[in-house]
């Protein structure tokens, strides 16, 4: 077992509106204390009164308009009086630059003005708002309102979002969002993947300064929804098992463009895509730059619910994996634009980690009593209701594709059990009515057995309502294999 990384063991906080997103853009009427006493306000005379020896009230200069200070918010950036000076001290940006072959005269000569110009431009207008938990909401923004923001993060200049770790001093509810965190790794260790990830969102910059130098307008759409899951007894369900498409092993999710993918995320969006994290979500945020905006909008999830993440585009390939990751090259995405927004669908649901539930169970009696542990709570009524309606809220995209594509949902550190996985995520595809297309990677008892087990119940007319039955109730065993079960059982 491996506990080298715990992202997310904070405590639980109360979500803190985003009072200088309103406070930008409110309009307030006039409410006094008087008014609201019912004291009249005095009427004004519509002749100017003369003041002896000075002009009349229509004719005073008024004063010189001073720039009023930015109105503290958790979405508000500030302009940083020492960007290029950190940049400049930067070991980790003279790695990246060094996985592009950019000279470091062209980017602090070329590339780094117009990204501080970028930036400027949010900085005019209001603030994104923050999408709250257990909520419907959702913000749209087109491709060069998303640079603006990314240019601000690159820069450090959201004032109100100190990093701490992958989340903010301010609030621990809210994802990291400022680079200066990446921008100061030097641990050999982790330099190299971490520069990667900084490469990669330079070169976005690099390519969308050269689409305007070309007069590529960028107004395509990208959005960021959060939705929750509603709250239903599956056992009632009598929705029918839809169909399992097994994938070759060593195939990617990320390959599969058409279809919606399930992004295995932390609950704080991105995990440590703003740090040192080189794994799937990590790498994902570095191949679409423009996921990190999600960032900025959408506080941690919470259970049933998901974030959905669409109209992004990938500019780049990635070499390596964990800390062997690299930029590769620069990737032209072709995926088609209809009505204004790019055919990209991705879908973050964060799983369940078992690390720190098991932790002193393992560490007192060893890994095997930590795995029966893990065993009975993922199998328990509460965590599979939980995995449920978290998929069905990832999975639920109406004016998505009708093909999910999934794979071994927290089954690598998070010790998830793969058997189980599989078969919660294909009765919230079915729940939802969508086929689920599984990508199992390495596992090859998961891509021999999956679609045995899957056919057998469909023979036998198996629906999400008898199979969540039977997962909900005292037959389901906490320690033997699920497919034996599922094959006894119908």
């Amino acid at each position: 077992f491996d506990f080298s990384v715990d992202p997310t063991t904070s405590p639980e906080m109360a979500l803190v509106g985003n009072l200088g997103a309103l406070a930008v853009g409110a309009v307030v009427p006039y409410i006094t204390l008087r008014s609201m006493c019912g004291i009249q306000r005095e009427k004004r005379s519509k002749t100017p009164v003369k003041t002896p020896g000075g002009p009349t009230p229509t004719q005073a200069v008024k004063p010189k308009a001073v720039p009023s200070a930015p109105i503290p918010g958790p979405t508000v950036a500030v302009p940083s009086q020492n960007a290029e000076e950190t940049l400049r001290s930067s070991v980790c940006l003279q790695a990246a630059l060094q996985q592009l072959q950019m000279d470091e005269k062209k980017f602090f000569g070329d590339l780094l003005p117009w990204i501080v110009e970028r930036a400027a431009e949010y900085q005019s207008e209001r603030p994104l708002p923050l999408l709250a938990v257990h909520s419907e909401d959702q913000v749209t923004l087109t491709k060069n309102r998303a640079l603006s923001v990314l240019a601000n993060a690159f820069l450090s200049n959201f004032k109100w979002r100190t990093t701490k770790h992958i989340t903010c001093e301010e609030n621990d509810e809210y994802p990291s969002i400022n680079f200066n965190g990446m921008l100061a790794i030097t641990d050999p260790k982790r330099l190299g993947s971490t520069a990667a990830k900084v490469a990669m969102t330079i070169h976005y910059f690099a390519d969308m300064k050269q689409r305007a130098s070309n007069g590529t307008t960028q107004q395509e759409s990208i959005t960021f929804r959060r939705h929750q899951a509603p709250k239903i007894d599956w056992r009632y369900s009598t929705a029918p098992l839809l169909d399992v498409e097994m994938q070759p092993l060593k195939e990617s999710i990320d390959q599969d463009k058409e279809n919606i993918r399930a992004d295995f995320a932390n609950r704080t969006i991105g995990g440590g895509a703003i740090g040192t994290g080189a794994v799937q979500e990590e790498i994902m945020f570095g191949l679409y730059p423009e996921l990190f905006v999600s960032r900025l909008v959408c506080p941690r999830m919470k259970d049933g619910e998901a974030i959905h993440l669409i109209g992004t585009e990938q500019f780049s390939k990635p070499k390596g994996y964990g800390w062997s990751l690299k930029f590769g090259s620069p990737f032209k995405d072709n995926a088609r634009v209809v009505k204004g927004r790019r055919h990209s669908y991705i879908t973050a649901i964060d799983a369940l980690d078992l690390r720190h539930r098991i932790r002193e169970t393992v560490q007192k009696q060893g890994d095997e009593a930590g795995q029966r542990l893990a065993n009975e709570i993922q199998r328990s009524p509460e965590f599979i209701n939980r995995d449920m309606a978290k998929a069905v809220a990832g999975f639920d995209i109406p004016d998505g594709p009708n093909v999910v594509s999934t794979g071994n949902w927290g089954c690598g550190c998070f010790l998830g059990d793969p058997q189980l996985k599989s078969i919660t995520q294909w009765m919230a595809c079915s729940y939802v009515g969508k086929t689920m297309k599984y990508f199992p990677w390495d596992n090859q008892q998961i891509h021999q057995e999956l679609p045995e087990v899957a056919a057998h119940l469909q023979k036998n007319n198996v629906n999400v309502g008898m199979l969540a039955d039977f997962l909900l109730s005292d037959k389901f065993d906490k320690q033997q294999p699920v497919f034996d079960q599922l094959r006894k059982a119908f």
